[in-house]
C-alpha cells in the first residue's frame, strides 16, 4: 500500500505543475472557481492533482494503519478527478493530449487501487 500511496503523492505533484504551467483551474462539475492555478493546487486542488490536505490526511491515516479511513479518503479522490471537466475532455479525446490523459487515468486508478487494496485488508484477520 505504501508504494501506491507514494506513486499517488508523486501525480499529485506531476500534476499539480502541469495545472499551474499551463494555467488550468479547477472545473469541478464545470463549476470554475475563483483564484489562479497556483492558488488552487496549493488549497483546494487542481485539475490534475487533489487538495494538499486531503493527500496529508491520506498519509496520516496510511501510517496509522486506519484503512477506513484510507478508503474513504481514496473514494473521496476518484469521485473528485472523475467530476473535473478535464477529465471528461481528456477521456473523450486520449489522443489531443496524451501526457494529460495518462496522467488523468492514473488519477483514477492509483486511488481506486488504494480504495481496493484497504477495504481488502480490512476484511483480513
Amino acid at each position: 500500500m505504501r508504494s501506491l500511496l507514494k506513486s499517488y503523492l508523486v501525480l499529485n505533484v506531476v500534476g499539480a505543475a502541469l495545472s499551474v504551467q499551463r494555467r488550468r483551474s479547477p472545473r469541478l462539475f464545470g463549476i470554475r472557481l475563483p483564484g489562479t492555478p497556483l492558488i488552487h493546487a496549493l488549497t483546494i486542488g487542481s485539475p490534475m492533482s487533489a487538495p494538499p490536505l486531503m493527500l496529508m490526511a491520506l498519509i496520516v491515516a496510511e501510517r496509522r494503519r486506519r484503512l477506513d479511513v484510507v478508503a474513504a479518503i481514496s473514494a473521496m479522490f476518484v469521485c473528485g478527478i472523475a467530476g473535473e471537466a478535464d477529465t471528461v475532455a481528456a477521456l473523450r479525446r486520449p489522443r489531443a493530449d496524451p501526457v494529460v490523459t495518462a496522467l488523468v487515468v492514473l488519477e483514477l486508478v492509483v486511488p481506486g487501487s488504494l480504495f481496493v487494496v484497504a477495504r481488502r485488508r480490512m476484511r483480513l484477520p
